[in-house]
């Protein structure tokens, strides 16, 4: 049967070829997301950038505008290495708004670990996760949590660098206090690298330790090739998260060293203050334990149970970004699909309800979490259940579709800008910038 026709993307595929606003010439279609498309092009004095442009049909609403081009920002605030700069932001003669980005030639670590067959030495997890918090570091001394680090938003260049990717849902100190989606209790993110205190909504929470347990989740998934929570669907992803300590690295793997097993205890731990204090406090003891280990590359085996199955893989466990405000912005092509809608703090601790065949349209694959009024305490992982009664969302036969996001450009074919909830408009683009600092 033949396909219906992506307008969406016979309409970013015309662009290639033309010269935007008589300075870039664009050659090639890089990725596309629920907001943009990123493109590889030319400068007239031949340099190479990256042109992210916001679809027409969504440059016309100010607001998204104005977030589309705040978000772009947000790494230039950061100003590190790590980060991708946005270099110049305009809009084409047809209306889009666009900006313009470095290149970047590589692959994300999500693609290494697929490529590498889902695990890594642990030697080199560690270096690549100590790169990663640098730029983590200098993120959360600028005010910024991103809230949303995982292998997909870690991107390592042909030349060796590691760049964080994709701070389109980040947080701004000096912006939080009129994020509409801070007041209400809307969360986004990517259920399997949540901590408890982001898969249970409880938005006032989120701080710097959300991003370290994140990037220990990160490093956990390098070493054993699986994910914290085992788990086949995002609401069984969510359930674990904000229910059940993350196990122990020697519960999973044979013959991890100590210092490796504490290391990610204590960045694991269920409870926000039981984790490192800071990144920089972190990166350093995962530099000791660097040092610890020996030159040979150590790669971890993972216990098997009884039928020889890795115990709890979740190599394959579906790490889906989770947002609230997907469903605001309806775009045309988009086809109806299951849902999961997980409503948290009710009398009883935590209700999950689930419910199948929403009538809305969202991105594939994506689910929605709501937080409620608190009318109860939350279950320590201790006393929580060890299951919740929750329908699972079929995924098996679900289409993968482009992600929520575009991330800077690179040669792997990015995801597209998430539509974040950034509540009042802020000032845009480089006046935003300049006023920051």
């Amino acid at each position: 049967m033949q396909q219906p026709v992506d307008e969406a993307l016979l309409r970013a595929r015309r662009r290639i070829g033309r010269t935007v606003k008589g300075k870039w010439q664009i050659d090639a279609l890089i990725g596309m997301g629920g907001m943009a498309s990123v493109y590889a092009a030319t400068h007239r004095n031949n340099s190479r950038v990256a042109l992210k442009v916001l679809r027409l049909e969504l440059s016309a609403d100010a607001d998204i505008r104005a977030r589309f081009l705040r978000e772009g920002y947000v790494a230039n605030v950061i100003d590190h290495p790590g980060t991708v700069r946005v270099v110049d932001d305009d809009v084409d003669d047809d209306g889009s708004v666009f900006l313009v980005m470095e290149l970047l030639e590589g692959e994300s670590l999500a693609d290494r670990l697929d490529r590498v067959g889902g695990r890594m030495a642990v030697q080199e997890a560690l270096r690549l996760g100590a790169d990663a918090l640098d730029v983590v570091a200098a993120a959360h001394d600028k005010g910024v949590v991103h809230r949303d680090l995982k292998p997909d938003n870690v991107f390592l260049t042909s030349d060796g660098q590691v760049k964080v990717l994709d701070f389109g849902i980040a947080r701004v100190r000096e912006l939080s206090h009129a994020s509409s989606a801070t007041r209400t209790g809307a969360m986004m993110g990517t259920p399997a690298f949540m901590p408890p205190e982001q898969a249970l909504g409880h938005s006032r929470e989120i701080d710097a330790r959300t991003d370290l347990w994140a990037m220990g989740a990160t490093i956990f998934r390098m070493i054993t090739g699986r994910n914290v929570h085992p788990g086949e669907t995002p609401n069984e992803l969510l359930i674990g998260a904000a229910t059940r300590k993350a196990p122990s690295l020697s519960a999973v793997t044979f013959g991890a060293p100590t210092p490796l097993v504490e290391f990610l205890d204590k960045s694991l731990a269920f409870e926000r203050d039981g984790r490192w204090p800071d990144a920089r406090a972190m990166r350093s003891a995962l530099q000791r334990v660097l040092e610890s280990l020996p030159q040979e590359p150590l790669v971890l085996e993972p216990v098997t149970t009884l039928a020889g199955v890795p115990a709890g893989d979740a190599s394959e466990v579906p790490t889906n970004v989770v947002r609230t405000e997907a469903i605001r912005h309806e775009l045309p092509g988009q086809k109806r699909d299951w849902r999961v809608a997980v409503a948290i703090g009710a009398g009883a601790g935590i209700v999950v309800a689930v419910i199948a065949a929403i009538l809305l349209r969202t991105l594939p694959g994506q689910v929605i979490v709501q937080e409620q009024p608190a009318a109860g305490s939350v279950p320590s992982p201790a006393t929580a259940p060890a299951q919740l009664s929750a329908s699972a969302a079929p995924t098996a036969s679900a289409p993968a579709g482009p992600s929520s996001s575009a991330p800077p450009a690179s040669s792997s074919a990015p995801k597209g800008t998430r539509p974040g909830p950034i509540g009042a408009p802020p000032p845009t683009g480089k006046d935003w910038l300049n006023r920051r600092h």
